[in-house]
């Protein structure tokens, strides 16, 4: 998460918060006016693994490209640290590389317990820990909503393909019905002189329908029958059991390979930010050197 501490500066704050069922990423931007959160829950994953991750790591790089042109005023702390869930031994391992502030979240029965190790650079011990606890009662009135009262959406597409496939059966009962008995001559009438008005662009119309109907109908129930029996529930089940096939992100990878690569590529970009803080320093210490003629005191 990366953010300045001032009302009135538009930054990008960005995390994810991970657990063996949950991955969440949060931008939110600071303005005088308040703070403004767009907040969205990904699908279950984990670090180095779908599209959680490539989400967070674009957040991370739109921010780093703004971060690059704008420089913030000395008075402001610029901050860089991270959320990740304490059984998450690779989100630690690639801060620990880095020497970053780490926030740890365990997740309890009636509480959150946040555990703030910052590490200094060049030390490998870390120099405080701080502990603060969050009743979860406190900040959430309502109970969370049960999964288990849910219907699936596999099963809601196949008991509306199977109501909708018997609407269009009688539709289509009761417009075959309406032709027989239209092509039925009256009592007293001959057959031959019986001819029944036809308008063929409305009868080619009302056929189309009727197929249409039928054929929606029975591809609903298929969609949900197998989604029901392939245990998918969504794009997301459906996503993550197509790159599980093919490998971790699709490649053939192994999820080694892709968490050492992701692991790099989150200590490249800390390893920036901290190079541009330093020469920053430097500049500052060099100019204060300086009288207001650009000479030397």
């Amino acid at each position: 998460m990366c953010r300045w501490n001032d009302d009135g500066n538009l930054s990008l704050a960005v995390s994810e918060i991970s657990n063996p069922a949950r991955v969440c990423g949060l931008i939110g931007f600071n303005t005088r006016d308040g703070r403004m959160e767009v907040g969205y829950l990904i699908h279950p994953d984990v670090w180095g693994k779908g599209y959680a991750t490539e989400a967070v790591q674009a957040s991370i790089q739109a921010w780093w490209e703004g971060y690059e042109g704008v420089t913030p005023r000395e008075h402001l702390k610029d901050e860089l640290y991270a959320f990740t869930h304490a059984n998450n031994e690779r989100s630690y391992r690639v801060l620990k590389k880095s020497h970053r502030e780490i926030i740890t979240v365990t997740m309890q029965l009636q509480s959150i317990n946040i555990l703030t190790m910052k590490d200094q650079p060049g030390s490998q011990d870390s120099s405080s820990i701080q502990s603060l606890t969050v009743n979860m009662a406190e900040t959430s009135d309502a109970p969370p909503p049960s999964h288990s009262s849910r219907i699936s959406n596999s099963t809601k597409l196949l008991l509306g393909g199977s109501l909708f496939f018997v609407l269009s059966t009688l539709i289509t009962r009761r417009s075959l019905s309406r032709r027989r008995l239209a092509s039925i001559p009256p009592y007293y009438t001959s057959a031959t002189n019986h001819k029944p008005p036809v308008n063929g662009a409305m009868e080619a119309l009302e056929a189309l329908n009727i197929a249409t109907i039928n054929v929606a109908s029975l591809a609903m129930i298929g969609v949900g029958g197998a989604m029901y029996a392939f245990d998918v529930n969504g794009m997301d089940d459906l996503r993550r059991k197509v790159r599980g096939g093919l490998g971790v992100d699709g490649s053939g990878r192994s999820e080694k390979e892709v968490e050492e690569e992701l692991e790099e590529w989150v200590v490249t970009v800390l390893n920036r930010k901290a190079e541009k803080e330093k020469n920053a320093g430097d500049e500052s210490r060099e100019k204060s050197w300086l009288n207001e003629r650009g000479k030397e005191r």
